[in-house]
């Protein structure tokens, strides 16, 4: 029974610590993921635009998109000025590559998920998430404000599945820390609660057994607030039912 006492409250106490602290964890990642995917978009946004407006320069010159020139230099050059851009695309409306920071692409057609970004895009501006990076693109606008092609920037999440996994190795060493440490104090707390309830449950056990075999017997003082109103409570028990049992045995009699 003791042990009963003391497992149950502190396996409950372990699980929703457990709880807690898990929720807390999903909470953190979830902050860090929306933080960090925002952050990366800033970042090469700010790229996206310095190349799309290079382009709408240009194309403010007379010049069609597919005859710029400088563009492959450009485009190689900020590719290299960032690590973690895999690859600069332009593109027309059809989908085919007319610049690309890697020469074999051009020609190519891009991916159906880049144009159909584009194209639902409410405003020319869109994202698409892939295995190997992400992609995000701008459309190149001619100087009557029409679309004649579109720009895209495919970076790596490198540093962020690696600043993921360190997050999440941070958030499970600190959780089995508090979980670890809220277990032992709930286990410490929970016995002393349960120890000494089981002496309070010795000691009414005790008390019923003496004045059950003489109700009559002066008990030594306790230092329980409980049980003087307990021993009063079992006397008068005591009493009612001997004088219940006498009521019977006369009846018996008389019969």
């Amino acid at each position: 029974m003791t042990a009963g006492l003391f497992l149950r409250p502190t396996l409950a106490a372990i699980a929703g610590l457990v709880i807690i602290v898990g929720l807390t964890g999903l909470a953190t990642l979830n902050r860090f993921d929306a933080a960090w995917v925002d952050l990366l978009r800033s970042r090469f946004a700010v790229v996206l635009n310095d190349l799309s407006s290079f382009l709408e320069a240009e194309m403010a010159l007379g010049l069609p998109l597919q005859s710029i020139p400088r563009v492959r230099s450009r485009l190689d050059e900020q590719a290299q000025l960032d690590p973690e851009i895999l690859g600069i695309e332009v593109f027309d409306a059809d989908g085919l590559v007319l610049f690309s920071s890697d020469s074999s692409y051009a020609g190519d057609l891009v991916a159906e998920r880049w144009l159909e970004a584009w194209t639902t895009s409410p405003d020319g501006r869109w994202f698409v998430a892939e295995a190997h990076g992400d992609t995000i693109g701008a459309t190149i606008h001619n100087s009557f404000d029409q679309a004649e092609g579109i720009v895209a920037i495919t970076y790596s999440r490198a540093a962020y599945e690696d600043a993921r996994a360190d997050l999440i190795d941070r958030v499970l060493m600190i959780g089995g820390v508090i979980i670890l440490a809220g277990t032992v104090a709930a286990g410490l707390v929970f016995r002393r609660i349960t120890r000494s309830a089981a002496q309070r449950l010795q000691t009414m056990a005790e008390v019923t057994r003496q004045l059950r075999d003489n109700p009559a017997i002066v008990l030594p003082p306790v230092d329980d607030p409980l049980f003087d109103p307990y021993a009063a409570t079992i006397r008068d028990a005591i009493t009612s039912v001997d004088a219940a049992r006498r009521r019977i045995h006369d009846i018996d009699n008389e019969a």
